[in-house]
């Protein structure tokens, strides 16, 4: 698979449901951190992002069923079966299904603490590290660079703690500012690597610029714009940040998987 989508294509090989998957995944992996947190820390409200994480990750799974060509024919199973862990959907995979069974057992109360804590740090890990590896492993693809590794758990926990804040969580409006901000860098140091990296790079920015680079900058505006929300627009400063995050990597997912050859 990964071969596949390391050769030079004019097409999309992902459509639009893969751009659903990409958003359900960070909200799925940060979600599950957020249940890991509270059930470490006893939280009263952890049987419900328990609850919470498993209808997110269920979505996802269908969501990436509906995306499959093989859906009818149930030929994925592979990826659970094979021991594969340089392959990052392999890695998403089990990601998704260790936090959707630890999350199960913390919601019904189950089973040894510490097993489903360690449980749900390791698959919520995965979860929230599989999308930007996915894309960084595609070396043909200048605009998918290694910076996504950082970028995109940044941008999926941004996305949660957003959530969160929406739902007035009294924890949330401090990690919504630091998780913003550090979002904001990245995707300025990813914007600078290529402008500034190697002739592959360089095209491949002014590529991004002329199919999407005003928005990947409104979207970087909206990021830096969070901390000064926080106090006077919480509602706002909750909003903001979904957005921005969500167009960032819709963008360079939707952008970067059309590259010519020669490109």
């Amino acid at each position: 698979m990964t071969e596949f989508y390391g050769l030079p294509s004019p097409q999309h090989f992902w459509h639009w449901p893969t751009l659903i998957h990409f958003a359900l995944v960070a909200l799925a992996g940060g979600a599950a951190v957020v249940t890991a947190v509270a059930h470490i820390t006893k939280h009263p409200k952890v049987r419900t992002y328990a609850l919470v994480t498993m209808v997110l990750i269920v979505l996802d799974l269908f969501t990436l069923w509906i995306e499959s060509p093989a859906r009818f024919r149930f030929t994925h199973v592979w990826i659970f079966l094979a021991f594969t862990p340089t392959a990052p959907i392999w890695l998403g995979a089990w990601g998704l299904t260790i936090s959707l069974v630890a999350s199960f057992f913390v919601w019904i109360g189950k089973g040894p603490r510490l097993l489903w804590s360690a449980a749900l740090v390791v698959g919520s890990l995965l979860a929230l590290v599989y999308p930007g590896l996915a894309l960084a492993v595609n070396v043909n693809r200048p605009l998918w660079t290694p910076v996504l590794l950082v970028l995109f758990p940044l941008t999926g926990m941004l996305t949660v703690v957003a959530i969160a804040a929406l739902f007035r969580q009294a924890w949330a409006p401090r990690w919504l500012t630091v998780l913003s901000l550090a979002s904001a860098v990245m995707g300025v140091v990813y914007l600078f690597a290529l402008a500034t990296g190697a002739a592959e790079a360089r095209q491949a920015y002014a590529y991004l610029w002329s199919h999407g680079g005003p928005w990947f900058v409104v979207a970087l505006v909206l990021l830096a714009a969070v901390p000064a929300l926080v106090r006077r627009a919480p509602i706002a400063a909750a909003l903001v940040p979904i957005v921005g995050a969500t167009l960032i990597r819709s963008l360079i997912v939707e952008i970067g998987q059309v590259q010519h050859f020669g490109f």
